[in-house]
């Protein structure tokens, strides 16, 4: 009778040492987390007037497609001018001289004056523009044009001054060698500038819809002006928080089953794509997960839960 009940007893004690064992060095996490879409602001880079909108809020844009375009003809004539300055660099340097000093001197001194009577004439459109404006008239969008006609003259003008200056100090014979610097700095100018024309296009950083557009034509925008967001639903992914003693099991680029709360019969594949160097003031560490199938199902603001059934570090 005893050995009877030994007998029973035994393989009882041995299935609960294996349920302990496993539930211990294997006992499964879940996490809960919120399916997000990718988007991005969508931010101006120069500062101007918007002369054309191309895109309408809802419409599906490419990744650089054009959504909206500044006015870049006073940074055309910047290029324009660096261009004729290219080719004056380029014939010193080969030892041609297309003008003598002199004349170079008198060229810096009429674009001066020719800048001056420029000058003169916007400060007296702006003068006026400005009484009638401050009069009560409704000529915010001309004002705010002729202002900024008058900085951009103001500045050809302090640019043309100092060359001008800087002229005068020079030796009459330059070396060839001072040439060459001169011509690679305008070189490289030129360059630059002509990067800084590409912004006067507003681009679309990724994939995805036009949403909350902030712009129309003949709105006066500044450096880091937000003219919307663009958002792709198509690009889903789900941020969760992990306690550190899992964090040893999992590892970007490592594929794991995600499952919707709102239909577990869905298993979707996930990627890890980021795991955060740092812990929250709870101690747990954020990782991201990129959804690979099932986007056309899946909407932002969905719940799924990640389980994870891998031994701990510490028990």
């Amino acid at each position: 009778m005893k050995v009877s009940k030994i007998i029973i007893i035994i393989p009882i004690i041995i299935f609960l040492i294996l349920f302990c064992l496993y539930y211990l060095y294997y006992k499964k996490i879940e996490l809960s987390g919120i399916i997000e879409s990718t988007q991005a602001d969508i931010n101006s880079e120069v500062s101007g007037k918007i002369v054309e909108v191309k895109k309408n809020e809802g419409d599906y844009l490419v990744k650089d497609e054009i959504i909206a375009v500044i006015d870049s003809s006073n940074q055309k004539k910047i290029i324009k001018q660096l261009e004729k300055n290219i080719i004056q660099k380029k014939a010193k340097l080969s030892g041609v001289k297309t003008i003598t000093y002199t004349e170079e001197l008198e060229q810096a001194k009429s674009n001066i004056e020719n800048i001056r009577k420029n000058l003169d004439f916007w400060t007296d459109k702006f003068n006026r523009i400005n009484r009638m404006y401050l009069s009560g008239k409704n000529l915010e969008t001309e004002f705010l044009d002729v202002k900024i006609k008058l900085n951009t003259v103001k500045e050809q003008l302090a640019l043309a001054e100092t060359q001008y200056a800087q002229l005068k100090k020079k030796p009459r014979n330059q070396t060839k060698s001072t040439a060459k610097t001169e011509f690679e700095y305008v070189l490289a100018e030129l360059e630059l500038q002509k990067v800084i024309l590409l912004k006067y296009e507003i681009k679309s950083p990724i994939d995805g819809i036009y949403l909350s557009k902030k712009i129309n034509t003949g709105d006066i925008i500044n450096i880091g002006s937000n003219i919307g967001i663009v958002n792709n639903f198509k690009e889903l992914w789900v941020k969760f928080e992990i306690p550190q003693k899992y964090l040893t099991f999992i590892n970007p680029g490592e594929g794991i089953n995600l499952t919707l709360n709102s239909d577990k019969s869905i298993k979707i594949n996930g990627e890890i794509t980021n795991i955060s160097d740092k812990a929250d003031h709870n101690s747990l560490y954020g990782i991201k997960v990129k959804i690979l199938d099932y986007a056309d199902r899946l909407k932002p603001g969905m719940m799924v839960k990640l389980k994870i059934r891998k031994k701990p570090l510490a028990i």
